[in-house]
């Protein structure tokens, strides 16, 4: 692991669960995997960053969402636009989402691993 790489680990570690998520809304204005743990502490953030980053459902964090009845109902409403027994019917095991979720993540680091080939190409 690389000292910049260490660093921002740090400096994650130390994130609040809002701040994580705005970081990544307003400043990286896109999915940040590495934070998406900080973020889902708090279903409140977890809704935000589901329905505003991620733009679509966010499985990992379902189960923290669902604690707090308020966003429960909104992300139900807003991100998944169906009832949570509607979902279980349909999807009982949240394959189809599942599976979107590791390509979008594979995808991710598939990008990542190229910068870093060609950062070592560079020396």
């Amino acid at each position: 692991m690389t000292t910049t790489n260490t660093y921002q680990n740090m400096k994650i570690s130390k994130m609040t669960p809002e701040s994580a998520y705005m970081y990544a809304k307003d400043i990286i204005k896109g999915r940040w995997v590495e934070a998406e743990s900080i973020i889902k502490q708090e279903p409140e953030y977890a809704f935000f960053y589901a329905l505003d980053v991620i733009k679509g459902r966010w499985v990992e964090a379902e189960s923290i969402i669902k604690q707090n009845p308020r966003y429960a109902y909104d992300y139900a409403r807003d991100v998944l636009k169906c009832s949570w027994e509607e979902l279980e019917k349909h999807d009982e095991n949240n394959t189809i989402a599942l599976i979107k979720d590791i390509v979008l993540e594979l995808n991710q680091l598939s990008t990542k691993l190229k910068l870093l080939i060609d950062n070592v190409n560079l020396i």
